[in-house]
């Protein structure tokens, strides 16, 4: 009898110490020794107090420490499992040892980015910088150029080694050391993408412009490539170059282009007629370029042969005869020029400067039917004042008149105007004396 009650004695002792016991255990981490009732909210705000002590400290090159709170870092407590940590790390062992504390760990929850951002701030100093490998063209002749290693004071494993820190809340300082930086890319991460660009430069296009076939170099096609690094991938994005084709192109084309300009007969005094101006029929091929272009965006970088076709256009020149006049006035908006017939022969020229594209001078046969000495001339976004010289040849507004407001190089070389032509003020002069009302104006492309 009394052994047993001695028993159930002990045994309920060792319920209430193990009870007291598992209400107060004393937890360490890092520097802290944490002894609180394990039930209350007590724990919860002792693991918040710790953390916001804690300082994360890094030592740089030259002698500074300097110390960032945890919420620097982008961790945050995470308290909710922190406390179930704790609680499910209690074991028999620690009862029986309840005056040791109990090593532990907190838990974090962490935002990558922000801790990125920390490590590129706060724990990262670039001593010289890598270079990248990169692909040149040259020639039509494709060469690679080796990366450089950089270098870097820096943490090793930056990213695991400081929240593995934060969870201990290990007192210690990270200390920066040196460190290569290695290049993005290397030269053997190109070497697919030069032998692709070399494909495509010993492509074989031929571009048929009228009876004219054209084969672009190896330099002419790696002008036309865009060629972009490409970090993720590791390559380098080729692409064709729209602007650089379009450009090629129309040199192309610019060289078979011809405008049309008209063929003037002028009567002679005995009746019998002569060219005054030749003719020129227009020739282009720009109706096709667009359609060449795409082609060429559509298959250059496929590396195989192709060919494409920009069909030439041809306008004939019209035929305008003038009449056995005493005196007539020709304009040739094309070589920007006029000219002054009396019975067929010309008698003087000078340089204009007539209506540009969006305001052009009419073509055909005109007479002057008013002349002014002087006159302002306005127009929906115009006024002009003073001009001299005037010698309306149509209904429109459309005149030949002195231009003092133009530079010299503009006569001869632009068509500026707003319809009317215009000559250097001593040139208008002599045309306003010399040609009276009635005086024909033939004007032609």
């Amino acid at each position: 009898m009394l052994a047993g009650a001695a028993i159930s004695f002990l045994l309920s002792i060792t319920v209430v110490w193990m009870a007291v016991s598992h209400s107060y255990l004393s937890y360490r981490i890092g520097k802290y020794r944490i002894r609180v009732n394990t039930s209350s909210i007590d724990l919860a705000r002792a693991l918040n107090q710790a953390a916001a002590s804690y300082a994360v400290r890094i030592k740089y090159p030259n002698g500074t420490t300097k110390a960032f709170p945890i919420t620097d870092t982008g961790l945050s407590l995470d308290e909710n499992a922190s406390l179930q940590d704790l609680k499910h790390s209690i074991s028999f062992f620690h009862f029986l040892n309840w005056w040791q504390p109990i090593p532990a760990h907190l838990t974090f929850k962490t935002n990558q980015s922000k801790l990125a951002d920390f490590i590129a701030q706060n724990a990262t100093l670039l001593i010289s910088q890598p270079t990248n490998a990169s692909i040149a063209i040259s020639n039509g002749t494709v060469s690679l150029k080796d990366g450089a290693v950089g270098k870097e004071y820096g943490l090793p494993n930056a990213s695991t080694a400081i929240p593995q820190s934060v969870r201990m809340l290990n007192p210690a300082s990270f200390t920066l050391i040196a460190m290569p930086v290695n290049p993005s890319l290397t030269s053997s991460q190109l070497t697919t993408t030069a032998t692709k660009i070399n494909q495509i430069l010993a492509t074989h296009l031929a571009i048929s412009i009228g009876s004219q076939v054209v084969a672009p170099t190896a330099s002419d096609i790696a002008s036309w490539l865009s060629l972009t690094p490409n970090t993720v991938t590791k390559g380098v994005d080729v692409a064709v170059n729209i602007a650089a084709v379009d450009n090629y192109m129309t040199g192309l084309t610019s060289k078979i282009y011809q405008i049309e300009r008209d063929q003037v007969v002028a009567t002679l005094a005995d009746g019998t007629t002569a060219i005054a101006v030749n003719g020129q029929n227009g020739v282009s091929a720009s109706a096709g370029q667009q359609s060449a272009e795409d082609i060429v965006s559509r298959n250059l970088l496929n590396g195989k042969n192709f060919s494409v076709t920009m069909p030439v256009a041809t306008t004939s020149y019209h035929t305008i005869t003038a009449g056995n006049w005493p005196k007539w006035v020709e304009v040739n908006i094309t070589t920007k020029r006029i000219y002054a017939y009396q019975y067929g022969q010309l008698i003087n020229t000078f340089l204009v400067s007539a209506g540009k594209p969006s305001t052009p001078t009419p073509t055909g046969t005109f007479h002057i039917w008013e002349k002014f000495l002087s006159q302002t001339m306005s127009g929906a976004d115009y006024v002009q004042p003073n001009v001299p010289w005037v010698n309306y040849f149509d209904h429109s507004g459309d005149a030949i008149h002195g231009n003092y407001w133009r530079p010299a190089s503009v006569f001869g070389n632009s068509n500026t105007s707003h319809g009317c032509v215009g000559l250097p003020v001593g040139d208008a002069a002599w045309v306003y004396n010399w040609a009276p009302a009635g005086t024909p104006v033939v004007i032609h492309r």
